[in-house]
């Protein structure tokens, strides 16, 4: 080991080196400050001892500048030792060491390092006493120290340089791991025990994230060995556009835990479209009015609300996944007043399908567009019409609905069996005169392919017994043929019947529907004549009405 002061030579070179150096600002630099760890110094121990704390601290101080937060890491550099020790070679200075703050600006120069950390491990009596310190080259000061002592083995100084490093970095000293308490002999006093301090470590994706512990924050991710004390806690891990990731732990005496999470990216969904100034809702839940740009949801499944007064609600069902940009649009149809009458008024009206009340219908409100209008009324016939609504025009509907007549009802029941009773509000017999009439034709229609069937085997048959020439052929064929016949005369019968039920179904219905007037007859009075205006098939006009 190389104790004394460095030799003459040695010093001019690193005043020329210091001289030719071009200044570094540790205040003003941007870049990560570059440090070396020199050996430390060993008091008490071996030269081996001395070095293996060396590389204990240098892996500790590794470690952390790996594993802490962003900001650490852009802020130091750490120069590998290889490095150095090939530095300190082309010096023949490999195996100096150095101690005080003037020999540390020297070696800082000759590695081209902005701070540099010396220290010292002592052995006096059993306590070691470890100190280090931070040099920023350029100025000669010390930026930051830290010391700490351990009584015991010097196994006990490995588990505690990390934290020395730690210290120097950050200049936040973290408690030191309690020693379990030894037995004492019986009938001796022992000091009340004390819990002991266990460390949790969090990491995960993405980094950066702010961590708590029972809602007080403790830095970013990654941490390493935090001090807990045992027992129960939540952990709550948060970022900026990320779902938070919660824990709860049970943290046991005297260990170290570890922790990790992935947090889940926020949805994110844009409302845009017509009109503007709509309020949008998520389940219930007003979230703004349009247009909206890059609200955060978690993932999963929603329901959209997009209303607007006068006008139209929108309605969808989303679902979203992690990370995932959704543009929803919409379309809200302004609401327009209608008015709907009838002559008479009475008539039950429904629009699109949907009863919307009787006429007289004041002030009725739809969405502008296209809508199917229907009025109904007992003894009347139903007027349906197309109508289109717009914001700029009112719209009065007021058609003339057309009573039912007994010679409609007959009329429409020669064409199809059964709709001339159903139009006369007789709805069930209707439904049965037709049911029965279309069974009969179907049966009627059978009953013929099956015949004419029948009767083309039959003359096959026919032919087959007038081209046999072999006496037992003859009596074969005669027999078949006569089969053929009785089947030909069966399935005629048959035809007959169900042909004889069609007609007469029919006759019934038309029997019945002459004498079918409409359940509810309007009557209007004789030898009058009634002008009345009407809107028909979105037509405008005059419907003259003659009654005699």
């Amino acid at each position: 080991m190389y104790h004394k002061p460095l030799s003459f030579l040695a010093g001019i070179l690193a005043a020329a080196i210091f001289l030719a150096a071009s200044p570094i600002s540790y205040a003003q630099s941007e870049k990560p400050y570059s440090i070396a760890i020199m050996k430390l110094k060993g008091m008490g121990i071996s030269e081996i001892e001395a070095e293996t704390l060396t590389e204990t601290l240098y892996s500790g101080i590794s470690e952390i500048l790996v594993n802490q937060s962003a900001k650490l890491k852009e802020k130091y550099s750490l120069l590998e030792r290889s490095q150095m020790d090939k530095i300190l070679d082309q010096f023949k200075m490999q195996d100096a060491l150095c101690s005080d703050d003037s020999c540390a600006v020297t070696f800082g120069r000759l590695l081209s390092v902005q701070l540099i950390i010396i220290g010292s491990v002592g052995l006096v009596g059993e306590t070691y006493i470890i100190s280090c310190r931070i040099v920023d080259v350029e100025s000669s000061k010390v930026i930051r120290s830290a010391s700490l002592r351990h009584q015991g083995k010097i196994d006990g100084v490995l588990d505690i340089l990390p934290l020395v490093g730690h210290e120097l970095l950050t200049g936040v000293r973290l408690p030191e791991p309690i020693k379990p308490m030894q037995r004492t002999l019986p009938g001796v006093s022992q000091p009340a025990a004390q819990p002991e301090i266990s460390y949790l470590s969090i990491e995960g994706t993405p980094a950066s994230a702010e961590a708590r512990i029972n809602g007080q924050s403790i830095g970013q991710t990654p941490v390493q060995y935090h001090a807990l004390a045992p027992g129960r806690c939540t952990v709550v891990i948060a970022n900026a556009g990320y779902e938070d990731f919660t824990k709860e732990i049970v943290i046991e005496p005297g260990k170290q835990h570890k922790l990790s999470y992935n947090l889940t990216a926020f949805g994110r969904l844009t409302f845009k479209g017509k009109p503007d100034g709509a309020t949008v809702s998520i389940d219930g839940k007003e979230i703004g009015k349009t247009p909206l740009d890059d609200r955060e949801l978690p993932q999963g499944s929603y329901t959209v609300t997009i209303t607007r007064q006068g006008y139209t609600d929108f309605q969808q069902n989303i679902s979203l996944s992690s990370g995932e940009k959704r543009e929803i649009g919409y379309a809200l149809a302004a609401l327009v007043k209608i008015a709907v009458e009838s002559r008479p008024n009475g008539a039950v009206v429904t629009i699109d399908g949907k009863n919307a009340g009787e006429t007289p219908l004041r002030d009725f409100t739809v969405a502008e567009g296209v809508h199917e209008i229907a009025l109904k009324r007992m003894g009347y016939e139903t007027h349906r019409e197309q109508v289109t609504v717009s914001p700029s025009t009112s719209l009065n509907i007021s058609p003339v609905i057309i009573p039912k007549t007994k010679n409609k009802a007959l009329l429409k029941s020669i064409v199809f069996p059964g709709s001339g009773q159903y139009y006369a509000e007789y709805k069930g017999k209707g439904a049965f005169i037709s049911v029965l009439q279309i069974a009969a034709l179907a049966g009627a229609v059978g009953a013929t392919l099956s015949a004419n069937d029948a009767r083309k085997k039959y003359d096959d048959a026919y032919v087959t017994y007038k081209n046999a020439v072999i006496p037992g052929e003859i009596q074969t064929a005669r027999t078949e043929m006569n089969a053929k016949y009785n089947k030909v005369s069966s399935t005629g019968t048959i035809q007959s019947i169900l042909i004889g039920t069609a007609v007469a179904v029919y006759l019934y219905n038309i029997v019945d529907a002459i004498f079918t007037v409409p359940k509810i007859e309007v009557k209007p009075p004789k030898n009058t004549w009634n002008i009345e205006p009407g809107i028909k098939y979105n037509f405008s006009g005059l419907y003259a009405i003659a009654r005699f």
